[in-house]
């Protein structure tokens, strides 16, 4: 028996950055991917296709290309994804970002709430993964450190 799963508006899944106050946010529809995989309810996760190590420099391209020299994981960043097995979203975020206005806005964007969804930071991660230069400043102490964790993806 397939499995109904209600869903609100049209949501989406994302990938962004802050950068100096501005959100950076580029996200896909999930009724793409409803349309185009065919056991959608079964799958584990649906998650924006990009990295952001690839992206960044398309991203500066498009929104601020005075911030091409950065490395990717200087600005606070994060991605929302989707559970639909359990009908849950899951919003990873730099933990500097951890407050209602940014919460808020992306997930607007992503045309869900949050009782739907999961708000995980990775303040703990010693991977660098969804840690900016402001929460993880000895990271970010010499370009040899940068390219070792760049190295790593």
């Amino acid at each position: 028996m397939e499995r109904k799963i209600e869903y609100m508006a049209e949501q989406y899944v994302c990938m962004f950055w802050v950068v100096n106050d501005k959100l950076w946010l580029e996200k896909t529809s999930l009724d793409i991917f409803k349309k185009s995989i065919k056991d959608f309810h079964e799958r584990r996760v649906i998650t924006f296709r990009q990295a952001h190590v690839r992206e960044w420099g398309k991203w500066c391209e498009k929104y601020d290309s005075s911030k091409k020299d950065a490395h990717f994981m200087y600005y606070p960043r994060g991605r929302v994804s989707n559970f639909p097995r359990i009908n849950k979203f899951e919003l990873v975020i730099d933990p500097c970002l951890i407050n209602a206005e940014h919460v808020d806005t992306i997930l607007k964007a992503c045309g869900i709430d949050n009782n739907n969804t999961y708000i995980v930071t990775q303040s703990d991660d010693q991977t660098l993964h969804y840690i900016c230069h402001n929460c993880r400043p000895d990271a970010f102490d010499t370009n040899k450190q940068l390219n070792e964790s760049v190295s790593l993806l």
